[in-house]
């Protein structure tokens, strides 16, 4: 109920603000970008499977807000984009609808081969089949499980921080050296340590962080080590993807934990820090002859003090905060990227049946970057930095490809969708663990599928998941023998 009141809150305060400003053909806009997702969003609410939930609702939430924005900045020269030349866009309401009709027919034919797909027996045993071999004893444990209060070993709030601390000095060595910048040709080190750093720092002590965190207490104390820990590996990075995450892990738990003061505390630190973090890079790196190069003239710590000064400033700034959540939404392939892709040739850069292949592993047929520039935005990016899409906009794309490699694609994205969330109630039945983790996973593992999909590190992550549930089904099966 608090969800659907905070949702309802959200949309009329959006509306009275539009109003009030007069803005009438952006309200207008928000208005049919509803009413075009609204169909597959009201399936989703009826589906009792969270990986569809969090795919129907992020996408109606990310696109009616993105089409806002987009509309206030139509004649923003700062914040706006130049569309004249570019891209064929007139900010008609019916082109609107049109591209987002393609989105919604998308997310319908996934929802219905979702609910195909999920019947068919996966490895290891149906769903149905093993919560019947479930002891009585285990389902009373796991009914009483949320109202036990576990207290969490101390322990793990100095791995927290031994680690936190670990990982920023990784981090801080790897900027000094310049390896692992967003944009820029890593430095590289002997026997592919380059390679071993940048995974182990962005992804392996991300998500230890994140479970460090979770077997805590969760209090303000250990919350505000894990932002810290976010701030100073993102700066380092240079990454608002590896900073939004941990910051986003924060506010999920705060809310799990019915902790809104912290949940509010870390919104606005995710907002502001976001946007810092975006500013900084103008000043790390310079541009010449068209490739991207790393600015040496600014240490780490200059930046890091910068970084706090402004990230302060910004804490209360309603227009900042605007534009940002904006640009947060816009990761999430927001509406700017489907206008990006609809006008997309993908002949011209991929056939489309080969666009089909790299969802499910990217870069199995390599991409011409500066065809896909050309087809993506209009003109040649700088060297160092990849402009595209995700998920969404890749759907908008095939469509205009040819149908039947649409129909794919939804079938693929359906089949992914099924082993998420069969794998995921798989542990959560044989482990015993408690519902809201498998929600979370869920929804976060499906939320990366909108901005990653086909990434090798996705792929593995689902493969990895895959078979921790087929495991830990074979040996409850061994045990029960």
């Amino acid at each position: 109920m608090t969800e659907v009141l905070i949702f309802f809150g959200g949309l009329t305060t959006l509306v009275l603000a539009l109003l009030l400003n007069s803005q009438f053909q952006a309200l207008a806009a928000l208005s049919v970008s509803a009413l075009a997702l609204y169909v597959p969003l009201y399936c989703s609410v009826k589906s009792p499977y969270y990986s569809l939930k969090a795919l129907c609702y992020f996408t109606f939430v990310a696109q009616c807000y993105t089409v806002t924005v987009f509309f206030i900045n139509r004649n923003n020269d700062f914040y706006g984009f130049k569309w004249e030349g570019i891209k064929p866009f007139d900010y008609s309401l019916s082109q609107t609808f049109l591209i987002l009709s393609k989105v919604s027919l998308f997310l319908i034919l996934v929802i219905i081969f979702f609910g195909f797909l999920f019947k068919f027996r996966l490895i290891g045993g149906s769903i149905q089949k093993r919560v019947s071999l479930k002891t009585s004893n285990l389902q009373s444990h796991c009914s009483s499980e949320p109202s036990k209060k576990v207290r969490p070993c101390k322990n793990w709030a100095y791995q927290l921080l031994i680690f936190g601390f670990l990982g920023s000095v990784i981090s801080i060595w790897m900027f000094n050296n310049n390896i692992g910048l967003v944009g820029i040709e890593s430095h590289r080190l002997p026997l592919k340590l380059s390679g071993f750093l940048y995974y182990f720092s962005r992804y392996f002590l991300t998500l230890l962080m994140v479970y460090i965190y979770f077997r805590t207490n969760r209090n303000f104390s250990n919350s505000l080590i894990l932002l810290v820990y976010a701030s100073i590996v993102g700066l380092a990075s240079l990454s608002r993807s590896v900073f939004g995450f941990l910051a986003v892990a924060v506010i999920i738990f705060s809310w799990v934990d019915r902790r809104f003061l912290r949940l509010l505390f870390a919104i606005l630190f995710l907002f502001a820090g976001y946007s810092e973090i975006t500013d900084i890079r103008q000043i790390v790196y310079w541009e010449n002859d068209g490739e991207i190069l790393r600015n040496f003239d600014s240490s780490y710590s200059d930046i890091l003090f910068l970084f706090l000064d402004e990230t302060r400033s910004k804490f209360f700034d309603g227009r900042s905060f605007l534009y940002t959540l904006g640009d947060i939404f816009n990761r999430f392939d927001g509406f700017e990227n489907l206008v990006m892709s609809n006008s997309y040739d993908t002949y011209l850069v991929l056939p489309p049946w080969a666009v089909d292949i790299n969802i499910i592993w990217n870069g199995f047929f390599p991409v011409d970057i500066d065809l896909h520039h050309l087809q993506w935005q209009g003109e040649i990016l700088p060297k160092g930095f990849y402009n595209g899409g995700g998920l969404l906009s890749t759907s908008v794309m095939i469509f205009n490809a040819g149908f039947i490699w649409f129909i794919f694609l939804t079938m693929e994205i359906a089949f992914i969708l099924v082993i998420l969330e069969k794998s995921l109630i798989r542990l959560k039945d044989n482990l015993g663990f408690q519902s809201y983790i498998k929600k979370i996973l869920i929804s976060l593992l499906t939320l990366s599928l909108i901005v990653n999909f086909g990434l090798a590190v996705f792929t593995l992550s689902l493969i990895l998941l895959f078979l921790m549930s087929l495991i830990s089904n074979r040996l409850l099966n061994s045990k029960k023998q």
